[in-house]
């Protein structure tokens, strides 16, 4: 194939990216980007839910150390971004336990209906440090409470994660005996050497849905297993933009950046581009900074320093959040090739200073309108404040600490994980 270049305007210099870039919308968007190549498919596997209600009974006891209670949610966020989160599609209810049960944090199915919503829900839970373990409370609660509220001929699920024996085993038993008993699936796992292994297998509905693990730190070990008892596992002969196709913008203000940092951003779009999963499916697009914006003046403008200081500051000022939130307003819209049936994601690049409060409110515009926003890392921005401008789970969306075109094949490669 010989390719054929198309025009960035990059800190008011034009840079050239070798790919296939048919048109410029008035957004400074490059759209319908579509490379010929022989018709290679991807064969790949893929954790799947397309339907279901799914309970957490997560143990939130004081023998639990603080960090490993983190660290068990982060593991529990990171599943549910193997599910298609929404009314029609899998819900996920959660409750906490410990020396009772915590129904003030506790919520049911219909409480959050999208990943982003739902993943930072269970993140956001904090450790309670029970003095028991009540887990036949807690499965009594889940059954009469929760799952009652399960919609009628869809898989019912629930996955009880607890670092210890149960305070009250006799309950414990009778009432994952009774769940079951209700057609109700039940994965039990268990972390760390206090566990029971006999009190797992009975709460658990087979052996097979039973996992012991040895420390918090290896609960991602199992994910893959743990997904594939869930839900189910199916092998595809497609590409992942046939599956889910996506509609991708890359944000970032090049003025701001300057030519080394919008350089870099260059590079990631091209080796995003240059990959085999962007082949069918998918649509790219750029919003950027314009040069225009901040411009110099003449000779006779100001007659006092404090102007001009005033003037020369907005040279140093970022316009980052202006660009994310014309992401949000307009940059999906048909007029800009945005397409009803195709996944909203955008890349968004960060580096230098920048309005953190600002900007952490366009994000959770554009997370809240559903668009999975991956955020690159070009400098040294505390990786704290990037989780927060991130879709979540954050250790999946937030790309940092390797070269440009590592971090865009790990951009590449997530994303067809997320289908």
């Amino acid at each position: 194939m010989q390719p054929f270049t198309g025009a960035l305007v990059l800190f008011c210099i034009t840079h050239t990216i070798t790919q296939a870039i048919p048109r410029l919308t008035p957004l400074g968007v490059i759209s319908q980007v579509f490379k010929e190549r022989n018709e290679r498919k991807i064969r790949y596997e893929e954790i799947v839910c397309h339907v279901a209600d799914i309970s957490f009974v997560v143990d939130s006891s004081r023998s639990i150390y603080p960090p490993d209670f983190e660290k068990g949610l982060e593991f529990l966020s990171n599943l549910t971004s193997h599910f298609q989160i929404g009314p029609n599609r899998v819900r996920v209810s959660t409750v906490l336990y410990g020396d009772r049960v915590y129904t003030d944090t506790a919520f049911g199915f219909d409480k959050y209906l999208s990943n982003a919503n739902l993943s930072r829900a269970i993140l956001d839970l904090e450790f309670r440090a029970g003095d028991r373990t009540f887990t036949g409370k807690a499965l009594k609660y889940m059954r009469e409470k929760q799952m009652v509220l399960a919609r009628p001929g869809v898989e019912r699920v629930v996955v009880v994660l607890t670092d210890g024996k149960s305070s009250d085993n006799p309950s414990t038993v009778s009432e994952a005996a009774a769940t079951k008993a209700k057609g109700i699936k039940i994965i039990a796992i268990g972390v760390g050497s206090g566990t029971d292994h006999q009190e797992l297998l009975d709460i658990a509905s087979s052996e097979e849905t039973m996992f012991q693990v040895r420390s918090y730190s290896e609960l991602d070990s199992i994910m893959d297993s743990l997904g594939a008892k869930t839900c189910i596992v199916e092998v595809h002969d497609e590409s992942c933009g046939e599956k889910a196709p996506s509609d991708i913008y890359f944000v970032f203000d090049s003025p701001y950046l300057g030519g080394q940092g919008s350089e870099k951003c260059s590079q990631f779009i091209e080796t995003v581009l240059s990959q085999e999963e962007m082949d069918e499916g998918m649509q790219v697009g750029v919003i950027s900074g314009r040069c225009g914006d901040v411009k110099g003046f003449e000779l006779d403008r100001y007659d006092d320093p404090v102007d001009i200081k005033t003037h020369l500051s907005k040279f140093s000022q970022t316009n980052l959040p202006g660009l994310v939130h014309e992401l949000g307003t307009e940059g999906y819209s048909a007029d800009n090739g945005g397409r009803t049936d195709a996944r909203r994601v955008a890349v968004l690049f960060v580096g230098g200073k920048f309005p953190e409060e600002e900007l952490k409110r366009r994000t959770k515009e554009a997370r809240d309108n559903d668009i999975m926003l991956y955020v690159v890392n070009l400098g040294d921005a505390d990786p704290k404040l990037l989780a927060q401008l991130s879709y979540s789970p954050p250790d999946h969306h937030v790309l940092s600490g390797q070269p440009m075109e590592d971090l865009a094949r790990e951009f590449v490669s997530k994303l067809c994980k997320d289908i």
